[in-house]
């Protein structure tokens, strides 16, 4: 489920555990580009910002 993209919460009920963060302790090492895909979040947020305009 995880390596098809299930919602963290969706599997956390599926498999019984008592948390998320239970579930990602577990099997968050089968999303090794999440840290790669936050870092680029983040790289795009400081160096291409949204401008607001009101």
């Amino acid at each position: 489920m995880i390596t098809e993209n299930v919602p963290i919460k969706v599997i956390q009920r599926q498999m019984g555990h008592s948390s998320a963060k239970v579930t990602i302790d577990r099997y968050g090492h089968l999303l090794p580009e999440t840290e790669s895909a936050a870092a680029d979040a983040l790289e795009k947020a400081i160096f291409e910002p949204k401008i607001l305009v009101q």
